[in-house]
């Protein structure tokens, strides 16, 4: 599949400021249509595969109007956090960043994951609607 069919397949982007243009994906093994907001934020990536192989088997399919992305180093002790999943932690590094004026951050290698802060704008990018 090419690239074009791919995109074809969602909603133009609605945030046109947005850091991030292309449609980010979020697997999980529940099935919703509005995001909770953990203080944890939600892990995306722009892979579908590996959202569906790494987080579950329901993929949704999202546009983020990320304003200021903050990239973490693999050196910093967050990275670690964040593939391990430690939950508290990343809360924490969270709060500290959005107090810093970021809404989002990326941490993974070759899965390009990010997680999205919880004061972000997120859409469905098949329907337009708000999540």
């Amino acid at each position: 599949m090419k690239i074009f069919e791919v995109e074809s397949k969602y909603i133009p982007n609605p945030f046109p400021a947005s850091k991030i243009k292309k449609p980010l994906f979020h697997g999980t093994a529940e099935k919703f249509s509005k995001f909770l907001r953990p203080a944890h934020g939600i892990y995306v990536t722009p892979h579908e595969d590996w959202a569906q192989s790494h987080y579950g088997g329901t993929v949704l399919v999202i546009y983020a109007n990320v304003k200021k992305m903050l990239k973490v180093n693999w050196d910093e002790s967050a990275h670690d956090a964040f593939y391990d999943r430690d939950y508290k932690r990343v809360a924490e590094y969270l709060e500290k960043w959005s107090a810093q004026g970021y809404d989002c951050c990326k941490f993974g290698g070759e899965s390009d994951s990010m997680v999205l802060f919880n004061n972000i704008e997120i859409v469905d990018a098949t329907t337009g609607r708000p999540m």
